[in-house]
């Protein structure tokens, strides 16, 4: 990022809600091989009665999930390694 104007601030791999939520719609695209099905279900509200089924079971694969998905955020956060990463860059321009 250096040799684009910018320079790294912070970096960081503890965040609670992409971590989380992450695990499970990965988790979820997974078993249902359908990509960001849950996703475009929520954007679109209108096809939420005809995927019912659908939505419920995706409830309870994040309970099934959850502690898994709590489990691997607390070890990418202390392993300082994980799927989601945080970084804050700021322009080189804008320090001087």
């Amino acid at each position: 990022m250096l040799n684009k104007g910018f320079i790294i601030k912070k970096n960081n791999h503890w965040n609670f809600i992409h971590n989380i939520s992450s695990f499970i719609l990965s988790s979820g695209n997974y078993i249902f091989k359908q990509f960001n099905y849950f996703v475009n279900i929520l954007k679109n509200p209108y096809p939420i009665f005809k995927n019912i089924l659908y939505i419920l079971l995706m409830i309870l694969l994040t309970v099934l999930l959850i502690v898994p998905a709590i489990l691997e955020f607390i070890i990418s956060g202390l392993l300082k390694k994980g799927a989601t990463v945080e970084i804050v860059a700021q322009k080189i321009e804008d320090l001087e």
